[in-house]
């Protein structure tokens, strides 16, 4: 059927195809002519041709040419219905004119293809449609083991593999539209797939830096979130320890005033014949010992010292038990040293809180 396109499903689609038009739509006549110029041969071998509506293609041998041609909205159709199946053409050939690419490789007086026999002898007619018997033949062409009905294919692909153009006719401006469209197709089809695979790429790989970050910034919030507790309660802490600070110094400004108050009043009515040696407040229990708690006499006041009128001494402890704050004075020691003075060590014990 002359619009039956043969397809095949499991074909790589990416590949560069090229059509063959050899059917009934096609017309092709050998003439007496190797000129030059295309249309001379063209309008020799089709008087009155519209060649604006046809593409041909012309194979010249040494005394004589092959003139093919085809309707341009035929084969305009035909790779239209090609393209909408997703198959890129890529190049054509009108009738058996491909044959000329392997016409030097092929070492046989005549080729059979699948419709026509190619006399390479210019004294006979070149092409004349096959015969029944003759329909099945392989050829060995340039080491390469070929069956007939694939010369044509064969012949264009070679064409094309070693940019070879030994045939015209402005099927050669329109091949190479259908290339360049074929190359653009495959390169936009490879650089869209490399764009979307790199992107892809970068969406991975932006979504992979995405939660590292991710999960270093929650870190972080929650050490902010944390250390920002942990600032309060240290503001607090800063807050509390200077509002004791201050009352400490407050309290300890007031207890030195009052502590120099009571010391003052131990010694002011001290006979300048007693010289003290020691005063201490608030005496340790005991000695000072590592890992031991610090413990010491609340509210006593040990005083040592010498003199040399044991009358005045006694007139100093009498005076001292006058005091308000002073609950009871001991003598814990007195005696004569070496120098015969007299050696003295007093326990004063205060009244609770004497100077809170």
């Amino acid at each position: 059927k002359k619009d039956k396109i043969i397809f095949i499903d499991e074909i790589n689609k990416k590949l560069p195809f090229f059509l063959i038009f050899n059917t009934a739509q096609t017309i092709q006549k050998e003439v007496d002519s190797i000129d030059a110029i295309d249309l001379k041969i063209v309008n020799k071998a089709f008087p009155n041709l519209k060649t604006e509506a046809f593409y041909y293609e012309v194979w010249r041998l040494e005394n004589k040419s092959i003139v093919a041609i085809c309707r341009k909205n035929f084969v305009d159709e035909t790779i239209k219905k090609y393209t909408d199946l997703g198959v890129l053409i890529s190049g054509i050939s009108i009738g058996i004119c491909g044959i000329a690419s392997i016409k030097k490789y092929a070492n046989e007086e005549e080729l059979i293809t699948n419709t026509q026999t190619i006399q390479f002898s210019e004294n006979e007619t070149i092409f004349t449609p096959n015969e029944a018997n003759n329909n099945y033949k392989t050829y060995t062409i340039n080491g390469l083991t070929i069956k007939n009905s694939s010369l044509l294919c064969f012949s264009v692909i070679l064409q094309k593999i070693t940019k070879s153009t030994p045939t015209t006719g402005n099927i050669i401006a329109y091949n190479e539209n259908l290339w360049n469209n074929f190359y653009q197709r495959s390169f936009f089809v490879k650089v869209l797939k490399a764009m979307v695979f790199s992107l892809l790429l970068i969406l991975i790989l932006n979504f992979f830096i995405f939660n590292h970050y991710f999960e270093k910034s929650n870190e972080i919030s929650v050490a902010i979130t944390a250390n920002k507790d942990l600032i309060e309660k240290i503001k607090t802490t800063k807050n509390s320890l200077k509002s004791k600070e201050f009352r400490l110094k407050s309290t300890n400004s007031a207890l030195n005033s009052k502590s120099s108050y009571l010391i003052n009043e131990l010694v002011k009515n001290m006979p300048p014949s007693i010289l003290l040696n020691e005063l201490i407040y608030h005496p340790l229990e005991k000695r000072i010992k590592l890992e031991e708690p610090i413990i010491v006499q609340n509210d006593i006041v040990m005083i040592s010292g010498r003199t040399i009128q044991s009358a005045n001494f006694t007139k100093w402890i009498e005076s001292l038990n006058t005091i308000k704050c002073v609950k009871k004075t001991t003598i814990i020691y007195f005696g004569k040293n070496a120098t015969n003075d007299f050696v003295f060590t007093l326990k004063i014990n205060l009244e609770a809180h004497a100077i809170e």
